[in-house]
């Protein structure tokens, strides 16, 4: 087995029109045949000839050690990590969403990444611990990582199943990483989130007049739903429709979960979203949607930027009377925490958000606890009299 090195130049390269000089400093790739017979062109990751050389060399070596017995041959299948990992997404294709094939395709690739760097290619040569030194390469928030453990485990356990591995060698205990219940969600009572949005007009920058009514649209349209930012700016006006007593009443599905959401707003919080945004057109925010969902992503991130902007001048704090910064995801807390004070059964709430009963359970248990501690205490009272 051969591993070719060629080089996919820069528009300004003085050799772009020659792919197989690797000379310059323009990005280098590999291409090859697995054990499949399937041809594979991938990124050496590198500009630099001798690094792309020496990965290379790995990959051959790798091949070779599964011929010669040295690591465990892929079943008759021939499956390799990468040849797995593009039929699982595919296999998910039509059960969720375009940005969840995205996410998983960028986590997976971290996966792949990593076991390349160790020389796993074939899919049977990857051992639990493997896994384990891959989990241990993991940064950020522990429920962010165990995220990511979960999703491998889901992974093998699909290959697994497919008959290509006899055992998931993700799921032992030592690979796990335990969700935090110390990432308590937080939320605005009423009192701050009347600073926080009086804060608005405050906010400076290139923000015109227009763009900062359109915000405080968006803000009391996240507000009083619950939706995440990308479905409250991403909205068609076609969405609301006056229910006839007195209440507007919106229906959409996430773009997250495609599970519904129902909504009920009072005539006059309809009339605040509509006060700052586009008097015509099919989206209430934007223009029109873009075409890629990386052009979606850049959109949505440049209006969460805009919660940055404002939590600098709306100087919020808590009781403990030390400063918090509210993102876009306070808002949908917000809503949550306003509804449990209400006493709204965690299985409507669920209903308004598109989200699972367990889930809703999950990220809220401490403020359910709460709710049904106040009920017990109500409960004392009444049958005290």
């Amino acid at each position: 087995m051969r591993v070719t090195i060629f080089t996919r130049h820069s528009a300004d390269c003085e050799r772009k029109e020659e792919r197989d000089y690797t000379r310059c400093r323009c990005a280098k790739w590999l291409e090859y045949y697995d054990a499949t017979g399937t041809q594979v062109r991938k990124s050496a990751h590198t500009r630099d000839l001798s690094e792309a050389q020496k990965t290379a060399a790995d990959i051959e070596a790798q091949y070779n050690a599964v011929e010669r017995g040295e690591q465990p041959k892929p079943k008759q299948s021939g499956k390799t990590l990468a040849d797995a990992i593009a039929l699982y997404i595919d296999s998910k294709r039509g059960h969720v969403t375009e940005r969840h094939i995205a996410k998983l395709t960028h986590r997976f690739g971290e996966l792949e990444t990593y076991c390349n760097s160790q020389n796993l290619i074939a899919l049977a040569a990857i051992q639990t611990e493997h896994i384990l030194a891959w989990r241990n390469t993991l940064t950020g928030a522990q429920n962010t990582r165990a995220k990511k453990v979960f999703m491998v485990i889901g992974f093998f356990e699909f290959c697994v199943e497919m008959g290509w591995l006899t055992r998931n060698i993700a799921r032992a205990q030592a690979i796990k990483v335990p969700y935090s219940d110390e990432q308590t969600p937080r939320a605005l009572d009423d009192k701050q989130f009347a600073q926080y949005f009086a804060s608005i007009p405050k906010m400076n920058g290139r923000s015109t007049e227009q763009e900062r009514a359109a915000f405080a649209s968006l803000v009391t349209l996240m507000r009083w739903t619950g939706l995440s930012i990308r479905d409250a700016v991403t909205i068609e006006r076609s969405k609301f429709e006056k229910n006839g007593q007195g209440f507007w009443r919106l229906f959409l599905r996430r773009s997250k979960t495609n599970k519904k959401v129902y909504c009920t707003l009072t005539e006059a919080t309809h009339s605040q979203i509509m006060k700052g945004a586009k008097k015509s057109g099919r989206y209430m925010f934007i223009d029109s949607l873009p075409s890629t969902a990386k052009g979606l992503d850049s959109m949505v991130l440049s209006w969460g930027t805009k919660y940055q902007k404002l939590a600098d001048v709306a100087n919020i704090t808590d009781e403990q009377n030390l400063p918090i910064r509210p993102t876009s995801h306070w808002m949908r807390h917000s809503f949550v925490f306003w509804c449990l004070q209400h006493e709204m059964p965690t299985e409507d709430i669920a209903m308004l958000l598109g989200d699972t009963l367990a889930i809703v359970a999950k990220h809220y248990s401490d403020w359910i606890t709460g709710r049904q501690e106040r009920l017990t205490e109500r409960m004392i009272l009444a049958l005290s009299k």
